[in-house]
């Protein structure tokens, strides 16, 4: 597995984890200020941790999962990334 250089503190490798990995690396680098994902068993909430952000999974049938390309039907929902749970200056 290539692993990634982490923003947060260069020349360290580290592995953000999951399927929103890269979501969660553009939130901790700054490109972005919110970023959406999927959650089946931890794609959304495994790299929001690993690289410090915030990361929701919602209630199953809360959010449509249309465009969604599923893993398992039964589990898969739409999730977000932010980089805190404000954005207060």
């Amino acid at each position: 597995m290539r692993r990634s250089l982490q923003p947060a503190g260069p020349g360290r490798a580290s592995c953000p984890g999951g399927s929103s990995s890269g979501a969660g690396v553009s939130l901790l680098e700054g490109s972005a200020l919110v970023a959406f994902g999927s959650d089946t068993a931890g794609s959304v909430r495994v790299p929001a941790c690993m690289t410090g952000n915030v990361g929701l999974k919602v209630t199953l049938g809360r959010w449509s999962t249309e465009g969604v390309v599923p893993l398992s039907p039964t589990f898969d929902t739409p999730g977000l990334l932010a980089r805190a749970l404000s954005q207060n200056p």
